[in-house]
């Protein structure tokens, strides 16, 4: 064979066994319930959470996770939650490796006060550093995680 025509094979071959792949997620009106609890706009957040894995199956780096990429969005504004929250996936496939990512977008709000779902006896977490934050529920009405 050919020099000339083994690369052109080879580069057939590769571009066949390649692609990438864009897919819509979820629309949701929050992360929590945030009826009757007054809130401050704090403005857009957007975050990724992307794995990369070796013949696509062996993980390498990270995690794609809708709950990784929806916490650290809530993390880069420092707020309790969002709203008009968007979730995208995006995959790319490689011969050798494979790269998802989820990407989630809203916007970031800051709880001014309980509202009508506050306790007496609830703790300052809105007042904690997010690292510092609970990663559980006070009680079944309230959600941390999506």
């Amino acid at each position: 064979m050919k020099p000339t025509t083994f690369a052109l094979f080879s580069l057939l071959l590769l571009l066949l066994a390649s692609g990438c792949a864009h897919t819509p997620g979820g629309i949701a009106a929050s992360t929590m319930p945030i009826d009757g609890r007054n809130y401050m706009v704090l403005g857009p957040a957007k975050a990724t959470s992307t794995a990369v894995y070796l013949f696509n199956f062996l993980p390498v780096s990270g995690s794609s996770s809708l709950r990784d990429a929806k916490n650290a969005a809530i993390r880069s504004r420092g707020a309790d939650a969002l709203i008009d929250v968007t979730a995208e996936a995006y995959s790319q496939f490689w011969i050798i490796f494979s790269k998802s990512t989820i990407m989630v977008e809203g916007t970031a709000i800051r709880f001014t006060d309980g509202g009508s779902q506050q306790r007496a006896s609830r703790p300052p977490a809105a007042r904690r550093a997010p690292a510092d934050r609970r990663s559980e529920a006070d009680d079944e009405t309230e959600s941390v995680d999506w």
